[in-house]
């Protein structure tokens, strides 16, 4: 599949590697080709470039940008997957991080509502960039959740991240469930703090029913 990753960030290089990988065509983008000029495994563009030629698109900026970037390719999203990696997080001066939008509503929801006519689905946004690419790194299984109002565009997400090597995949349904996703950044933050590093993840242990 031919992929854009809007994003030159950690993330995004590393998400757009681990595609790579699977066999997939990436470009990376920012707001000038040569932003991600330097990564090594394909292609840089500027993000309208990029959407314009891509199957799927990659939402891998951080949260404050996630609208305006989404506002920028928004002629080249018509029908297309967008996969949004984004969380609203806020770091006020001598305050805990905070979310810019929580409870009642979510960034995913607000990028699907900036956005009509593409098929947003969030995914990945509960771990940190290098567990995204490889899983593996945590032993046993551990959970990727998943959202979107469309099933399809759902699992062609589902579809990469078991590429990828995730075994406990998730649907949690439509985009609402986004809001639990960005909201679980408060615990993640503090275990982090806790362990002293961002290379773990959480499991999801079902008890049997009838």
């Amino acid at each position: 599949m031919n992929i854009a990753v809007l994003g030159t960030g950690d993330v995004g290089r590393l998400l757009g590697s681990g595609l790579v990988r699977i066999g997939h065509r990436v470009t990376i983008a920012g707001r000038t080709a040569e932003s991600g000029r330097d990564w090594p495994d394909g292609p840089s563009s500027d993000f309208e470039s990029a959407a314009g030629g891509a199957e799927l698109v990659v939402l891998a900026v951080s949260g404050s940008a996630a609208l305006s970037v989404a506002g920028r390719v928004s002629d080249h999203l018509d029908g297309k997957v967008v996969w949004d990696l984004t969380n609203p997080l806020e770091f006020p001066p001598d305050a805990p991080m905070r979310l810019s939008i929580a409870n009642d509503w979510s960034l995913a929801e607000e990028i699907q509502a900036s956005v009509p006519g593409a098929r947003v689905v969030k995914a990945l946004n509960t771990v940190n960039s290098h567990v995204m690419t490889h899983p593996e790194e945590i032993p046993g299984d551990h959970a990727a959740f998943y959202c979107g109002n469309d099933e399809t565009a759902r699992s062609v997400v589902a579809g990469m991240l078991a590429e990828l090597g995730w075994r406990q995949i998730l649907d949690l349904g439509d985009l609402t469930a986004a809001r639990g996703m960005e909201s679980y950044l408060h615990l993640w933050l503090r275990i982090w703090n806790t362990l002293g590093h961002a290379r773990f993840n959480v499991s999801v242990v079902s008890a049997k029913t009838r």
